[in-house]
C-alpha cells in the first residue's frame, strides 16, 4: 500500500511524496500500529489481531481514524495537488483583491497583519491599506502571510465541494459540475429551505473572507474529474476535519491552531458522568437538551466528541478554524445553523444595560447569545495567553475590546489573560449547578488580578484543578495530548456552600510510551472515586484536598505547589509509618470552661505535648513540649503523644517542629483564617520516616532493620556534641543511598539527645545571658555568696539624692541622665529618691534588679539593693561567663545546624 501512494505521489506532486512522508508516520503512529494487523473482510478499515488491544480502537477517536487509513492518503495526495493550483492562480492575480468590496478589503488586510505579525498601524492612514501592504512585499513573513491566506481560501473552496459531493452521494441533494462555477450559491440555496425566519444563516456561506474566489474553468476541470468517482457516503466529519488538516501546508505557528489531541476530548466526554453532568433530554414538564457554551469552539473537535443530545452555542475568534467547525456539522446534511458566530466572548458579555432593538425584525447572533444565561455546561480553552500589555496585534485588539466594555474592563489587570476574562463570561452563561472548564497553558495565579479571580470564586466553587505538567511523551506528533492545567468551576448560588468548598488538586506525573496509553492516563486522571488514585508502572496520580477552605482563597489565591514538595512529601509518606503505629494520641479536655484554663496532668505519663500559640492569627508552628517539663497548672488546648520509653522524646520532638513537618501541616491539616487547624486523625498520620523508627530502636513488624552503622560512624556519634560541624560536612559528601538514610537518622537521634543534654547542663549557664547577648546581671547576683556583696545603700560607689519615706509606694521607675547619669524613684505625691553612681556597671546592676518590680516601698528596696564588693572581681567573671555562654551557643547552633541537614530525607 506505501509503494502505490508512494509511486502515486511521485507522479503528481514531489512535494506530495514529501509530504507523505512526514505525515504517515505521525497518522499511523496516533492508531498504534505496531502490533500485527489484518484488513477486515468488507471494510477499508485496519484492526489489530489482538482481541485486548483491539478494544482500545473502539473509542470513537480510534474507530473513525481507523476508518480513514484506506482512503484518506490518496485523497490527501490529490487535495494538495489542486489546492497547489489554486494558490498560484491567487498569486499569479493578486489585482483580484484589489476588486473586492472596501469593507472585505479592510478585513483581509487585518488578517494579513495578523499571521504577518508585524506592525501595519502606519497604513491605516492610507487610502486603500490591503493595496499599499501587497505594493510592499518586502519581507519573508507577508510573503508566508499571503501564502498562509491563499491556501486557507483554497481549502475553504474544497470544503465546500467536499460538502456538496458528501450530499450528492448520501441522496440529498445531486451535484453537478456547473455547481463549480458558483460554490456559495449551491450551498445558499441548499441551506436556505432549514433557515429560521428570525435568524441569522450560517457563517460559511454568508460573505466573507473567503467566500469570493471561484476557481478557473481549468481548475474546475480537474477538481470535477477528481471527485467524481470518490464515494463520500459512509464518511464521518471526522474525515472532512482530517483530510483538510492534512491538506494544509503553510500555517500560523499558533497554538490555538493546532489544538489539543481528539483524545483527550473523547476521554472527557467519557468521563463526563462523574462530574454530575447529565447527558440525556431532560423529561417532564421542563423538557430540553442540555446546552454547552464556549468561547473557543476552535475547529469544533471538543464539539463532534461531545454526547449528540447537547446543543451547543458559541463563538470563534478565528474565522477559518468557525468555517471547518460549520462545515463538520453539516457534512451529514443542511440542517439548521447554531447559534455560532465570529468574536472571543467578550462580545456577548452581560451588559449593564440592555440595548434597544426596537424594529428589528432579526435579533443578532451577539444578541441572542448574550441573552443565554441558562447553559449546563461551558468549556474555555486558553492554548495561548494573551495579556494586555502584550505588543502582538492580539494584545492590541485585545486592549480595545476591554476598552469598548467597561463591564469587563474592571476584570482587568496588567496581567489579566483573554482567557481568563473569556472564563468570567463563559461563568456568567451557566445556570445554578452548571459547570465550567477551563484548560491553560499556564497556571491560574494571583497575577491574574484580585477582581477577575474574585469573580470566578463569588459565583461559583472550584472542585478540582488538574496538573499535567509532568507527564512526558516522544509520541511523534505536532498537537499536545492535553493542556498543561485542567480547572472545574461550578456555579454556585449557596453562599455557605462556596465559601466552605475545599478544593482538590490532582497532579500527574510519569511517561506515556505508547498512544495506547493516553486514553487510560486520562480516564486515571478523570476518576475521582478512589480513596486513593490508581497507580501504574509509568506514572503516578497525588490527589490533594486544599488544607483552606475556598473563602480565604479569594483573599489571597494559593500559588501552585511546586512539584518537588509533592515529590518530597510523597517520597516521605511511602517509606514511613504513622505516628499512631507506636504512640497514643489523646486530645485534652480542659476542665475550665475556657481553652486557656488549667487541667490535671500525671507527671508519670511520658511523651509529649502537641499545641498551637493561641496569640497568633496566623501560624505556622507547631509547639512540642515534653510531658516532664508540664505542670498541673499548665494551660492550653492540644494533644498528648504518649508512649513507653523517655528516649523517643526528643527525636520526636525535633522532628515534629522541623521544616519538614511544616510543609506536611501546610499541604495536610486543614486551616482557618490562615491558622492550622489540629485533630487527632491529621497527628495520627503524621509520618514518621522508617530509618528514624530503627534509630530509635522501635521494632516494626515484617521489617528488616536496616543497615547497621560503619565503625567510623559509631566512633564520630559518640562525639556528637563536639564534632557536630565535622559530621555535618561528612554527611553531605555522601551519595543518596540507604546506608546515608541509615546514617541520617542515627546522627538525628544522637544529635536530639546531645542537644537536650548541653541544655539542661548549662541551662543556668545559658540564663545568665539574654537574646540580647548580655549579662542578665541580677540572675549573676544571686549567685555570689552573701559575703561578696554589699547593701547598694550604704556603699561608697553610690550616692543618694532626695528623700523617700520607707512606705510610700513608688509607681515610677526609671533612668535619668542629667543632672548625673542615675535611677530615678517617684512617688505619687511626687516625693522621689535619685540613686548615682560613677561607675556604668553599677547603675546596670540596680537597673536589672530594679526595673520589673512593681509598686516597691523604698524600705523593700532597701533590703534586696546589692552590689558586689569587689567590682573589678565581679567584671572579669562576667566576662569569662560570656564567653563559655558563646562557645555553648555556637555548640547548640551547631547541633541544630546538623539536625537540619539529618531531616533531609
Amino acid at each position: 500500500m506505501h509503494s502505490a501512494l508512494l509511486v502515486f505521489a511521485r507522479q503528481t506532486n514531489p512535494l506530495i511524496a514529501i509530504y507523505y512522508f512526514t505525515h504517515i508516520g505521525e497518522f499511523m503512529e496516533q492508531l498504534d500500529f505496531t502490533l500485527p494487523l489484518s484488513k477486515k473482510e468488507g471494510t477499508g478499515a485496519y484492526f489489530s489481531k489482538n482481541t485486548e488491544d483491539s478494544k482500545v480502537t473502539e473509542s470513537p477517536y480510534n474507530r473513525s481514524l481507523t476508518t480513514l487509513l484506506s482512503p484518506l492518503p490518496p485523497y490527501v495526495a490529490t487535495l494538495i495537488a489542486l489546492s497547489g493550483q489554486m494558490r498560484q492562480e491567487l498569486e499569479a492575480n493578486l489585482a483580484k483583491l484589489f476588486s473586492l468590496n472596501p469593507g472585505r478589503r479592510e478585513a483581509i488586510f487585518q488578517y494579513l497583519s495578523k499571521l504577518s505579525a508585524q506592525n501595519t498601524g502606519f497604513l491605516n492612514n492610507t487610502s486603500d491599506p490591503l493595496k499599499s501592504w501587497i505594493n510592499q512585499l518586502y519581507t519573508s513573513a507577508q510573503e508566508n502571510a499571503l501564502r498562509t491566506f491563499f491556501e486557507e481560501v483554497a481549502i475553504f473552496t474544497l470544503g465546500q465541494v467536499l460538502l456538496l459531493k458528501s450530499w450528492s452521494d448520501r441522496g440529498i441533494r445531486p451535484m453537478k459540475q456547473d455547481d463549480l462555477n458558483n460554490l456559495n450559491w449551491a450551498l445558499s440555496s441548499a441551506l436556505k429551505p432549514f433557515l429560521p425566519v428570525d435568524r441569522e444563516g450560517w457563517q460559511v456561506t454568508r460573505p466573507n473572507l473567503y467566500s469570493w474566489y471561484n476557481p478557473s474553468s481549468a481548475i474546475q476541470r480537474d477538481l470535477w474529474k477528481a471527485i467524481e468517482p470518490w464515494t463520500l457516503a459512509d464518511e464521518s466529519p471526522f474525515f472532512l476535519l482530517q483530510l483538510l488538516k492534512l491538506t494544509r501546508q503553510f500555517q500560523p505557528s499558533w497554538p490555538e491552531i493546532r489544538g489539543y489531541d481528539l483524545r483527550f476530548f473523547s476521554t472527557f466526554w467519557e468521563k463526563i458522568f462523574k462530574f454530575g453532568f447529565q447527558t440525556e433530554i431532560k423529561m417532564g414538564p421542563l423538557k430540553r437538551r442540555p446546552v454547552a457554551f464556549s468561547p473557543t469552539l476552535r475547529d469544533s473537535t471538543m464539539v463532534l466528541t461531545s454526547p449528540k443530545e447537547l446543543s451547543w452555542i458559541g463563538l470563534e475568534q478565528n474565522q477559518f478554524q468557525l468555517f471547518l467547525s460549520e462545515m463538520s456539522q453539516l457534512w451529514r446534511g443542511p440542517g439548521v445553523p447554531p447559534l455560532w458566530t465570529t468574536g472571543s466572548g467578550l462580545e456577548v458579555f452581560a451588559k449593564d444595560q440592555l440595548s434597544l432593538t426596537l424594529g428589528s425584525p432579526k435579533p443578532s447572533l451577539y444578541a441572542l447569545i448574550t441573552e443565554m444565561e441558562a447553559c449546563d455546561i461551558a468549556f474555555v480553552l486558553e492554548e495561548r495567553c494573551i495579556r494586555p500589555q502584550g505588543r502582538q496585534n492580539e494584545a492590541q485588539e485585545f486592549r480595545n475590546q476591554l476598552e469598548n466594555y467597561p463591564s469587563l474592563k474592571k476584570l482587568k489587570s496588567t496581567h489579566t489573560s483573554m482567557g481568563a476574562i473569556q472564563a468570567c463570561v463563559a461563568l456568567s452563561k451557566l445556570r445554578p449547578g452548571g459547570l465550567l472548564w477551563i484548560a491553560r497553558e499556564e497556571p491560574l495565579a494571583q497575577h491574574e488580578g484580585q477582581e477577575c479571580l474574585n469573580f470566578l470564586l463569588e459565583k461559583a466553587k472550584l472542585l478540582c484543578e488538574w496538573s499535567f505538567t509532568d507527564v512526558n511523551h516522544t509520541l511523534p506528533l505536532t498537537a499536545p495530548l492535553f493542556p498543561k492545567y485542567l480547572y472545574l468551576f461550578q456555579r454556585e448560588t449557596n453562599i455557605q456552600n462556596r465559601l466552605e468548598n475545599y478544593p482538590l488538586r490532582i497532579s500527574i506525573e510519569g511517561q506515556i510510551r505508547s498512544h495506547i496509553e493516553v486514553p487510560l492516563l486520562l480516564s486515571d486522571a478523570f476518576t475521582l472515586e478512589h480513596p486513593s488514585p490508581p497507580q501504574r508502572e509509568h506514572w503516578k496520580i497525588h490527589h490533594q484536598q486544599s488544607p483552606s477552605p475556598q473563602k480565604e482563597w479569594s483573599e489571597l489565591w494559593p500559588e501552585r505547589t511546586e512539584h518537588d514538595v509533592l515529590d518530597a512529601l510523597e517520597k516521605l509518606r511511602k517509606n514511613s509509618v504513622p505516628l499512631a503505629y507506636f504512640t497514643t494520641i489523646r486530645q485534652c479536655i480542659d476542665s475550665a470552661p475556657k481553652p486557656q484554663g488549667p487541667w490535671k496532668f500525671s507527671n508519670q505519663n511520658i511523651g509529649l505535648f502537641a499545641s498551637l500559640p493561641y496569640n497568633k492569627t496566623e501560624n505556622h508552628e507547631l509547639l512540642v513540649t515534653p510531658t516532664n517539663d508540664l505542670t498541673p497548672t499548665s494551660k492550653g488546648t492540644g494533644f498528648f503523644i504518649l508512649f513507653r520509653e523517655s528516649s523517643w522524646m526528643y527525636p520526636l520532638k525535633y522532628y515534629l517542629q522541623s521544616k519538614v513537618m511544616e510543609k506536611w501541616f501546610d499541604h495536610t491539616a486543614e486551616r482557618k483564617n490562615g491558622r492550622w487547624i489540629l485533630s487527632e486523625h491529621v497527628l495520627k498520620l503524621v509520618p514518621i520516616p522508617k530509618p528514624i523508627i530503627f534509630a530509635m530502636g522501635i521494632p516494626l513488624e515484617n521489617e528488616a532493620t536496616t543497615l547497621s552503622l560503619p565503625r567510623e560512624w559509631q566512633n564520630l556519634l559518640v562525639e556528637t556534641d563536639s564534632k557536630a560541624e565535622e559530621i555535618k560536612e561528612k554527611l553531605l559528601t555522601l551519595k543518596t543511598s540507604p546506608e546515608k538514610e541509615c546514617i541520617q537518622a542515627s546522627v538525628f537521634v544522637e544529635a536530639t539527645h546531645a542537644l537536650e543534654k548541653i541544655k539542661q547542663d548549662q541551662a543556668k549557664l545559658l540564663s545568665l545571658v539574654g537574646a540580647d547577648g548580655q549579662i542578665e546581671w541580677a540572675d549573676l547576683i544571686e549567685l555570689l555568696p552573701k559575703p561578696e556583696l554589699t547593701q547598694a545603700t550604704y556603699s561608697d560607689q553610690v550616692q543618694i539624692s532626695g528623700n523617700l519615706p520607707l512606705h510610700l509606694p513608688i509607681i515610677n521607675i526609671e533612668k535619668v541622665r542629667s543632672p548625673i547619669p542615675g535611677i530615678l524613684f517617684c512617688s505619687e505625691t511626687g516625693r522621689n529618691v535619685q540613686l548615682s553612681s560613677i561607675k556604668p556597671r553599677v547603675l546596670d546592676i540596680l537597673w536589672s534588679e530594679v526595673k520589673n518590680l512593681v509598686n516597691p516601698t523604698w524600705g523593700e528596696l532597701i533590703k534586696i539593693l546589692k552590689i558586689p564588693r569587689d567590682m573589678e572581681l565581679f567584671e572579669q567573671t562576667a566576662v569569662e561567663i560570656l564567653k563559655s555562654h558563646g562557645r555553648k551557643i555556637k555548640q547548640i547552633q551547631n547541633l541544630n545546624d546538623l539536625i537540619v541537614t539529618c531531616l533531609n530525607f
